[in-house]
Order: structure tokens, then C-alpha cells, then sequence
């Protein structure tokens, strides 16, 4: 698999509909065991994630009236609601107990209806030694594809002695469990390992969700920002100043850039309007900027470019420059303290 970037306003998103799938699963797991909602007709026992999402689409078309407003999906967004509807009921939640599993009144007996039936009987799912080693292998393969789109030559060694920094753990386990989330709403779910990756950070050490965490697109974003500043001192110098420094409008200065792996980098490191950044110029001295605009690589050319205020003059940036991103301070874990 390629290096998937996180990016900012894609993750905001996925993380707004997560929030809101899970609010649908409460909701309809409640009406189902107060016998408001009956689950009807009978679908796939595939217990595949991407079936249990197309039952749950169906479903969910068919029954909106019924849906809350304010949970309930656009036209846009039924898709990846389904889909990571799906990952929270098949993924993140187990029937308590054998004997409580039943069927629908109508007979159905898919993964959607044996577990909504008994609604009440809903219990997070326990994870395994094993659902350890695949989270850590999940791990892996992230820290090793975004060395790679860093330019960062890592062996196996490197990348299992990170794995192993106590300090990185919660940036390693956030870092990853956004990168599944991405892959989640489009209906690739690696399964209960995506779950260790989130009690990593969204649960106590002592086993138990922690009452202030608030999942933050934001706080995910920070987590990937700081490790790839761990992989490579140099990680936040990555978009050098390719083409002279031209009039924009409005008389600011206008900076072509470009960026190593293309758009999905320069996005990859949550860049917007307002963002502080730093030039560094070829002889060694930095000049403290904000972006006051930016084009994400339009045009025939695809360079992608970015404005800075009017303060600052074209001389003051020239061909050679590096853009740098001030590194971010590292993400902490629900209940550390000072």
C-alpha cells in the first residue's frame, strides 16, 4: 500500500462521521431493545465489514424518516457512515453473552441483526495477544511508509526500536489509527487491531475509556506531525522554493513551491490559511511568516504555491529557500500529567 497523507480538512470529516456513526449505533441499539425499531427483511450473513456496511446503507435509506435529524447522514456522507457504522458495530462491539444472540422477527441472523436484537446486551469487544502483534504490525508498516515519502532510509531494526520508545507511543498510536480511519470509511477494516491502536490513547492505563477524552482531527494531526519530525530532524524542512518569488494580488508576494511527493505531502502537513511558517534561506538565516493564501497545485503544472502578507519582500525570499513548518510540541495520552 502507498503512503496514505493525513489531511487536515479530510480528517475533520471522517472524524465528524465517526462521531456521528457512533451516535447512530447507540441510538438505534436503544430503539431496537425498547422495541421502537425492528429491524425488517432479511440480508447478507457475510460478515465482512463492506456487507455489513451495504445491509446498514440499505437500511439506513429505508428507514430515515425514523433516523433522528441530527443523525441523520447526507446523501453525501451515507457511504462513509455506513462504513464506519459497520467497523463500530462488527469492530468495536460484542454481544456479552452467547444466549442473548437472536434473531430478527424476521428471521435475520447477519452480524447487523444479531447485534442490534440484543441491543442492551452491547459490550466494547475484548482484544487478544494477537490483536496486539497485528496492531503493532499495523504500526509498522505506517512508520515505514511515511519514512519513506520523508526520503528517510529506515531498516526493520530502526523502525522496531521506535516502536518500542515508551515516550512515542501515543503519536505512534494516533498517527496510525487516523491513517485506518481513512481506510475504514472507504470499507477496508483491518479489524479489532485498529481498536488496541485507539485504547492506546483514548483509554487509561488501568483498562477503562478516559471520561475526558475528546476525539480532535486536530490532536491526530499533531500526533503525525511529531512523528515525522521524530523520523528525520529535517522532516519539517519539506517544500523548497523552486521559481522566483512573483507579484500576487493585492500587491503580496506570491511563492511557487514544490513540494517532495507531491500535493498529498503538502496537504499532509495541515497548511491553511493563517498557518505560521518559516523561510529558511540559503545562507543559513530564517525569516517567521503567515500564509495568507494558498493554491494547492492547479494549472497545467500542478506547482502548488503559496502567499505570504504583504510585509514581506521578494527579496526577502529567494530561489534556494526551504519551507519549513514549526514543529509541533508532542501529543499527549489521556491522563498524563506534569
Amino acid at each position: 500500500m502507498q503512503s496514505l497523507p493525513i489531511h487536515g480538512s479530510e480528517l475533520r470529516r471522517l472524524v465528524a462521521l465517526q462521531q456521528k456513526a457512533y451516535a447512530l449505533l447507540r441510538w438505534l441499539a436503544e430503539q431496537v431493545d425498547a422495541g421502537n425499531v425492528v429491524p425488517d427483511g432479511v440480508h447478507s450473513d457475510d460478515p465482512d465489514p463492506a456487507a455489513v456496511a451495504s445491509t446498514a446503507h440499505a437500511w439506513l435509506q429505508a428507514n430515515l424518516p425514523r433516523v433522528p435529524w441530527q443523525l441523520r447522514p447526507r446523501n453525501d456522507e451515507s457511504e462513509v457512515v455506513g462504513h464506519l457504522f459497520a467497523s463500530l458495530l462488527v469492530t468495536s462491539h460484542e454481544v456479552a453473552e452467547q444466549r442473548a444472540l437472536r434473531a430478527s422477527p424476521s428471521g435475520c441472523r447477519c452480524p447487523m441483526c444479531l447485534r442490534l436484537v440484543p441491543g442492551s446486551h452491547l459490550i466494547p469487544r475484548r482484544t487478544d495477544r494477537r490483536d496486539e502483534r497485528r496492531a503493532r504490525a499495523l504500526q509498522f508498516d505506517h512508520v515505514a511508509r511515511l519514512a519513506a515519502g520523508l526520503g528517510v532510509d529506515l531498516t526493520e531494526a530502526a523502525i522496531d526500536e521506535l516502536l518500542d520508545d515508551r515516550a512515542l507511543q501515543p503519536a505512534l498510536a494516533m498517527a496510525t489509527w487516523a491513517e485506518q480511519l481513512v481506510l475504514r470509511s472507504r470499507g477496508e477494516d483491518e479489524g479489532t487491531p485498529v481498536l488496541v491502536l485507539w485504547r492506546r490513547f483514548a483509554w487509561t492505563r488501568n483498562g477503562s475509556p478516559e471520561p475526558t477524552f475528546v476525539l480532535d482531527a486536530d490532536l491526530l494531526l499533531q500526533a503525525e506531525h511529531h512523528l515525522a519530525a521524530r523520523l528525520s530532524p529535517t522532516a519539517l524542512r519539506v517544500f523548497a522554493i523552486d521559481a522566483a518569488v512573483e507579484l500576487g494580488v493585492d500587491g503580496k508576494p506570491l511563492t511557487f513551491v514544490s513540494a517532495p511527493g507531491g500535493s498529498d505531502r503538502f496537504a499532509a502537513f495541515g497548511l491553511r490559511h493563517g498557518s505560521a511558517v518559516q523561510v529558511e534561506r540559503p545562507d543559513g538565516t530564517c525569516l517567521s511568516t503567515t500564509l495568507v493564501g494558498m493554491d494547492m497545485g492547479g494549472g497545467p503544472e500542478r506547482r502548488q504555491s503559496v502567499m505570504f502578507g504583504s510585509e514581506v519582500r521578494r527579496s526577502e525570499v529567494p530561489v534556494g529557500s526551504w519551507l519549513r513548518v514549526p514543529r509541533p510540541p508532542a501529543p499527549r495520552r489521556a491522563g498524563d500529567t506534569d
